[in-house]
């Protein structure tokens, strides 16, 4: 069941009157079923495990019998908590606390610390709460994906100490509360991914100096950015990704942001309008500027930018070459992703970063590279060059420095050339190998047998010939093996299935494999696809195709990193794509059509309810 505001004026009231001298009485939503007395006991005790009780009033918080809890009231009629008094005991008199230190000892000993915690939510039926004359003054209030609906209520800015206020993954809709802005002291907000409206100028403008003097992590989305969010000076940390911004982003947005150190503004509808000549006054570490509009140049003033960390320019209509200072830029960046824009010319030549240790990821994938791939940068953990037009061959691998190397995907290029390098069995880290789409030939050599950590293997549209080599049963944490549309001509061979596998996904269709399905394919106990289809296969289909289990039963999930597992399917005479995003998980096929199979139809197949192709 969503929150509703009313349960988010809770929190808002017991922080009111953490300093204050009385409770609350707060209006019931009408709900009327009764609350689990579990979940209740839970939510208390983790109320409880959020606070500093040193003067020990909460002795009597032990047990499943909450009602008899110090503090705590309960209906007489259905048990549930209608009410927590949690008030300092010792009464508040400012003279005494000015001028007897006996007094203020004794006061603050009393007074409950801490944060409080949003599991007070889960007291579905409390209308009456006080938490006055204790001391949450760190106040830090994290009520993100707690499903609250409707306005923010405008109390919110009399919650005058609050620092950190996180209220994002919501379902707040409406405008900000212009009150907001009295939260004088809160040095980070995150208002994001909710459903706010409006403008947001009702934020800083107006506000004497107020939050452009605390405030140093914002994250919020509305309908435009306000140029008097470049008056933010002690601005660090800027998120206003994933909304629906749209307008243009000038120089003055950023006037003052000299501290700020990370700028996220992906996946909007802005167009990034500075001059050529402008020199940024901040020194960014993290950029993500996807799916916003800044070219079609590579923007200048990034080589101003001389302690990138993160890099995103992710589809952002860039069309040119990369620019000649380009290779001084990378020299500190750990994560670069300038995908799916039109870059055109050579590849850059990559340096070693200057920081030790760096394993980087590199996204250039889904552009317009023409050039031959000369070498793999020695300090790269991810390599993504798909979709593309490298011309050549595959470069020569030096393991010795290259043992960072975990993804390596080119595939849907122009790659020529006798297949595989023998060193690539040195690449001891690698999980992935995508070589699928291109014009490779050859043998796959036997050293790809030592990659004992491969979990993913795409050499499919190739032209690959010969057998498959016996050393790839090492490969026992292989989950995806495609060697569709090449030109293998063996048996089905024996040893997959023999030993321990992982093996979800095996497509050897369009080859030249021939003689029986072998029945160790059957012992693949994890197998939700098997593609053998358009070969020159004989015999029966085996019984035992009745006991792979996940097309019984539920399939386990994905397990790469970084990496978009896809494979295509051939549903009903369609050819189907399926990834991690998008249903590859339900995907359980089996395919033997075009081949040479003989005998009827096993009843066995009949057990395999979970087989949906």
């Amino acid at each position: 069941m969503r929150k509703s505001t009313t349960n988010l004026l809770v929190l808002l009231y017991a922080l009111l009157f953490t300093e204050g001298i009385g409770g609350v009485q707060l209006q019931q939503n009408g709900e009327s079923k009764i609350s689990c007395n579990l979940s209740e006991l839970i939510a208390l005790i983790k109320f409880k495990e959020s606070l500093i009780d040193n003067s020990n009033r909460l002795l009597s918080w032990v047990g499943e019998d909450f009602c008899t809890w110090k503090g705590v009231g309960c209906s007489k009629g259905t048990g549930t908590v209608v009410e927590l008094d949690l008030r300092n005991p010792i009464l508040f008199d400012s003279d005494r606390y000015n001028s007897d230190n006996n007094y203020t000892a004794k006061y603050d000993a009393d007074r409950l610390q801490g944060e409080i915690n949003p599991s007070i939510l889960n007291l579905k039926h409390l209308h009456h709460i006080d938490l006055s004359c204790n001391n949450f003054s760190g106040m830090y209030l994290n009520l993100s994906e707690s499903f609250f609906q409707g306005p923010l209520p405008t109390e919110i800015g009399n919650a005058s100490k609050l620092t950190v206020l996180d209220l994002s993954d919501n379902e707040l809709e409406g405008e900000i509360p212009p009150t907001i802005r009295n939260l004088c002291n809160l040095s980070a907000l995150d208002l994001s991914y909710n459903k706010f409206n409006g403008e947001l100028p009702i934020l800083i403008e107006n506000t004497s100096g107020c939050l452009s003097d605390s405030l140093k992590d914002l994250r919020l989305g509305s309908n435009s950015i306000p140029l008097s969010i470049g008056q933010l000076s002690k601005l660090e940390y800027l998120d206003m990704s994933n909304n629906f911004l749209y307008g243009s982003v000038y120089e003055l947005h950023f006037a003052n942001l000299t501290r700020l150190n990370t700028l996220y503004l992906s996946l909007n509808l802005l167009v990034f309008d500075v001059s050529p000549q402008w020199v940024p006054p901040f020194q960014l570490r993290n950029i993500d500027l996807e799916s916003i509009q800044l070219g079609p140049q590579f923007p200048p003033w990034l080589q101003t930018q001389r302690h990138l960390e993160y890099l995103g320019l992710r589809n952002t209509c860039i069309s040119s070459t990369i620019p000649y200072w380009f290779g001084d830029l990378y020299s500190h960046i750990e994560v670069l992703d300038i995908s799916q824009n039109q870059i055109s010319g050579k590849l850059p030549r990559f340096s070693n970063s200057k920081i030790n240790g760096t394993r980087r990821r590199l996204y250039l994938n889904s552009n317009k590279f023409g050039s031959p791939l000369i070498s793999v940068p020695s300090d790269v953990a991810i390599l993504d060059i798909s979709n593309n037009l490298l011309s050549g061959s595959i470069p020569l691998i030096n393991g010795s420095i290259n043992m960072t190397l975990e993804h390596i995907d080119l595939s849907t290029n122009n790659l020529t050339g006798g297949g595989l390098p023998w060193c690539i069995g040195d690449l001891h880290r690698l999980e992935v190998l995508d070589l699928s789409n291109n014009n490779l030939h050859g043998e796959i050599p036997t050293s790809l047998g030592s990659l004992r950590s491969l979990l993913s293997l795409h050499l499919s549209s190739n032209r690959f010939h010969g057998k498959i080599p016996l050393s790839l049963c090492n490969l026992t944490n292989l989950q995806h093996l495609d060697l569709s549309e090449n030109e293998f001509a063996d048996i089905i061979p024996p040893w997959i299935g023999e030993k321990p596998s992982s093996l979800k996904f095996l497509s050897l269709q369009s080859n030249k494999f021939y003689g029986d399905i072998s029945l160790h394919l059957c012992h693949l106990s994890s197998l939700q696809l098997l593609n053998l289809a358009r070969n020159s296969i004989t015999g029966c289909i085996p019984r035992c195709f009745g006991n792979i289990s996940p097309m019984i039963k539920d399939r386990s999930t994905w397990t790469t990193n970084y990496y978009k597992e896809s494979i295509l399917a051939y549903t009903k005479g369609r050819e189907l794509e399926y990834t991690q995003s998008r249903a590859l998980e339900l995907l359980t096929s089996i395919d033997l059509s075009n081949n040479h199979i003989v005998g009827e139809i096993p009843g066995e197949l009949m057990d395999l309810v979970g087989l949906r192709y």
